[in-house]
């Protein structure tokens, strides 16, 4: 029976799914710098992660309204102008 088995059969409620990714001295001093002191890598590559979600909804957001402002400056200009013809 191998290690983790034994683990999982002593602790099944606290059982977790983790892996190990190669990452670049230099990588691994950045995150360093990112980190609170009560924070784990993990934690840092999450909020890593979260920001750079909300930075792309963001973008899409502001692309939205953008597009729709001018979509709806049109449909105004449509409208006012058959309002003009049928007063």
């Amino acid at each position: 029976m191998n290690e983790t088995v034994k683990y999982l059969n002593v602790y099944p409620q606290y059982t977790v799914d983790i892996t190990t990714i190669k990452l670049r001295k230099s990588t691994k001093i950045s995150l360093e710098k990112l980190r609170t002191s009560k924070e784990s890598y993990d934690d840092v590559v999450k909020r890593l992660i979260a920001r750079s979600i909300q930075k792309i909804m963001v973008q899409e957001l502001r692309y939205g309204y953008q597009t729709s402002s001018v979509s709806n400056k049109d449909m105004v200009k449509l409208w006012d102008g058959t309002t003009a013809e049928h007063e």
